[in-house]
């Protein structure tokens, strides 16, 4: 693992904050290839980067945080070192769709317009940034006979590498890459508003089911019958896309979008 990128003096550059830095800028620049398209301004998508993007990190910790209770109780000040990595994407997801609802009525922009310009970027920068838990040597699998297994620092055994176990941060990665693809191509033919959004909503959350299954028991914890947390947050997610992609398809066809 490479958890340190490089060092200027005594700066440290951390390769899991990069990669998020590298995966936030990613989709950055996808949002402003397709701003025109969407009739949003340069300014509006600095904006709704900016506030989403620190109310995620800071809902992805808080969420993260809980969790991990016994380790963050008797060591408050290390709940803000986000660079060494400890964020879960289901609280920053939770904590950017409230703050991207606020921004967008505060705009005047209709939230499911707005959700349909944005969700790609979040699928390519998730992708991007699930690299960071690679380097990181967090978020692995359980161990595998597979030829690609890894080997990571044991997180159950301070200064202990696990068996070589599954590369769950780059099948993440791959699944990011490959949602964004089909999310990317969808936006050019959506029949209704919300369609990009709800299908994220159901590609991501098959996909993060899936992932847990690899992850359950190593840096996944069972809750009830073999499931984990993560698993039931993903379904919780994949029914709601479902719901979303069923009442929004009632709406109607596309229809040109009025902003005061």
């Amino acid at each position: 693992m490479m958890p340190t990128l490089f060092k200027l003096g005594p700066l440290e550059i951390h390769s899991y904050g990069f990669l998020w830095a590298v995966g936030i800028l990613l989709a950055g620049y996808r949002a402003s290839r397709v701003a025109k398209r969407y009739g949003f301004t340069m300014e509006e998508i600095i904006d709704v980067f900016v506030t989403t993007v620190l109310s995620g990190i800071v809902g992805a910790r808080l969420l993260y945080v809980a969790m991990k209770w016994d380790i963050y109780r008797d060591n408050l000040f290390s709940i803000a070192a986000v660079w060494d990595g400890g964020l879960s994407f289901f609280g920053g997801l939770a904590a950017g769709l409230i703050a991207a609802y606020w921004l967008f009525k505060k705009r005047n922009i209709p939230y499911w317009h707005g959700m349909d310009f944005f969700v790609p970027s979040l699928a390519l920068g998730y992708g991007v940034a699930r690299l960071g838990c690679l380097f990181a040597g967090c978020c692995y699998g359980h161990p595998t006979a597979l030829p690609w297994g890894i080997q990571f620092p044991n997180e159950q055994i301070p200064g202990a590498l696990t068996p070589p176990s599954h590369p769950t941060q780059i099948y993440s990665f791959l699944a990011g890459l490959i949602i964004f693809v089909f999310l990317h191509r969808l936006d050019s033919r959506r029949a209704f508003e919300g369609q990009v959004a709800a299908s994220f909503l159901i590609l991501f959350g098959i996909y993060r089911f899936i992932n847990e299954f690899f992850r359950r028991g190593a840096t996944s914890d069972e809750w009830f019958w073999g499931i984990t947390i993560g698993q039931v947050a993903a379904f919780v997610i994949f029914a709601l896309g479902i719901y979303f992609y069923w009442v929004r398809s009632r709406k109607g066809v596309l229809k040109p979008v009025e902003r005061a």
